[in-house]
């Protein structure tokens, strides 16, 4: 059985992750970590692609600040595709915050 954590989970790469993770390798349970809810994007093939995996959770936070989140079970995968990526309209600092 396989539990995965995601951060920036909610953005095209991680969703597609999440679906893969269930599909291909029967996770029991894979939590999408990203500060913007996937209830949040525009893009509504990707909503209903979560809503249709019961395995999957969204959890709010920003890896930017102390996370105090703590999954209920045993964690076999993290993956972390957090990042500032749309750009124009971010100070270059902004580009890097979320690696260090």
């Amino acid at each position: 059985m396989l539990n995965a954590v995601i951060f920036g989970g909610s953005g095209f790469i991680g969703t597609f992750f999440a679906r893969h993770l269930i599909e291909s390798h029967g996770a029991e349970k894979v939590y999408l970590y990203d500060r913007e809810p996937i209830s949040a994007k525009e893009f509504e093939f990707r909503k209903q692609m979560v809503k249709a995996f019961p395995q999957i959770k969204m959890i709010e936070g920003d890896v930017r600040h102390a996370i105090d989140w703590e999954p209920g079970e045993s964690i076999d995968l993290i993956a972390n595709f957090a990042a500032v990526h749309r750009e124009p309209g971010h100070e270059n600092y902004e580009y890097l915050s979320v690696i260090f």
